[in-house]
């Protein structure tokens, strides 16, 4: 209730002056007058708590403005910061967007540099494809040209050795009789030196003399095959001729005359032109060889070889036989130093006594009549041949041939 509340009675007689009792009790003047000093004394006070509220206010006021003021200010240091900053950021940005369009340039000029660059590269990787791929072909043409080479060389040598043994089968055959040629094998391609029998050392020998120096316009010739021949009747023939002509000429003989002398006969040598040269050799004898009535042999197989001009190309069999004569009375030609062909053999001749069995020249050929051909028989047929070059040899053959180390 209100009568509860502070100075409620002090209020309640202030207010009502005319009032004399209040709440069953009296009011006296002093009651009166001590609610009005009260009363008063309350008012100053609220009136100097209003005046100081008024004063706080208006002190607050002005703080609240100076703080607004120095909001302002800073605001707008603010404003200008940011929109010098903004400056800077705009020119920033511009500057990024220039660099970031320079940029963009390189690497468009880079990358139009590179494209060319790896258009160049794939040109040149194009062209080496194309002469790998060319040197590939040529590679397999030139290895099919060579295996065709190989083969066709082959079949040649196939053909050839095929042939030799049939000449020889038919020279062999017993159907010839005394006729027939018997043939030992000495040696056949492939067969090393050491396993060389003595009857070829003096072919290798004469090789190795003709060959040195070597003329490297013309290859050497090495054995190929070589084989031991013998005929009963040639044998019984050149026997019984070296007996009769050795008879009748021993009172003639004039070992002591001028351009007379005995002669130490080496091997003789006379190409081959073909096996059918060979099968006239053996069953008819050498005289079947001559021509122009004169049988010409040379001492070293490359000169007989050179003089019927049966090399051929460098993969060519070169037939000769070697032969073992019998002369006794030889008359020496000194002034000839080189027979110039078979044909100019016979001119010779003519000048030959009559009592001599053949002539010999300053290069070591002997020129023999037709006659007397039997004076000379056939002991060794070989076969000789350009060395192989290593590239065309078959893989199932050895390189070269017999060759005197």
């Amino acid at each position: 209730p209100v009568v509860f509340q502070e100075n409620y009675r002090a209020y309640a007689v202030c207010a009502l002056p005319q009032i004399a009792w209040l709440d069953g009790a009296e009011v006296h003047g002093d009651d009166r007058a001590a609610a009005e000093d009260n009363f008063v004394q309350r008012a100053l006070e609220f009136n100097d708590r209003v005046e100081e509220l008024h004063r706080s206010h208006r002190e607050e006021l002005r703080a609240i403005e100076l703080g607004r003021m120095k909001s302002v200010r800073e605001a707008d240091d603010i404003k200008e910061q940011l929109l010098a900053q903004f400056v800077k950021l705009q020119d920033v940005v511009v500057a990024g967007r220039e660099k970031v369009r320079r940029e963009h340039a390189r690497q468009l000029r880079i990358r139009e540099q590179n494209l060319d660059r790896l258009k160049l590269q794939l040109n040149e990787l194009k062209t080496q494809h194309s002469k790998i791929l060319d040197d590939l072909e040529h590679a397999e043409q030139d290895a099919l040209a060579e295996d065709e080479q190989i083969f066709t060389s082959v079949s040649r040598r196939a053909r050839l050795e095929l042939q030799e043994a049939v000449a020889m089968a038919e020279l062999s055959s017993a159907d010839r009789g005394d006729r027939a040629v018997a043939f030992q094998v000495l040696c056949s391609e492939g067969t090393s030196s050491a396993a060389m029998p003595s009857e070829l050392k003096a072919l290798c020998l004469s090789l190795e003399r003709s060959q040195e120096p070597r003329d490297d316009a013309e290859p050497p010739l090495l054995v190929n095959r070589a084989s031991k021949v013998f005929s009963r009747h040639l044998y019984d023939d050149h026997v019984a001729t070296v007996s009769q002509d050795t008879k009748r000429g021993k009172d003639t003989a004039h070992p002591n005359k001028p351009g007379w002398a005995r002669d130490n006969i080496p091997p003789l040598y006379i190409a081959l032109p073909d096996l059918e040269a060979l099968k006239l050799a053996l069953l008819g004898g050498l005289g079947e060889l001559a021509e122009s009535g004169a049988l010409t042999l040379c001492s070293d197989p490359r000169s007989a070889v050179r003089l019927r001009g049966t090399g051929g190309s460098s993969d060519a069999k070169c037939r000769v036989l070697q032969c073992r004569a019998n002369f006794h009375r030889v008359h020496f030609a000194e002034r000839v130093p080189q027979l110039a062909s078979l044909k100019s053999a016979s001119s010779h001749l003519r000048t030959m006594p009559t009592d001599c069995q053949a002539v010999r020249l300053a290069d070591g050929t002997y020129i023999v009549e037709t006659a007397k051909a039997s004076l000379v028989l056939p002991v060794i047929y070989a076969i000789l041949a350009r060395p192989v070059e290593p590239h065309l040899a078959p893989p199932d053959r050895a390189v070269g041939s017999v060759r005197l180390s």
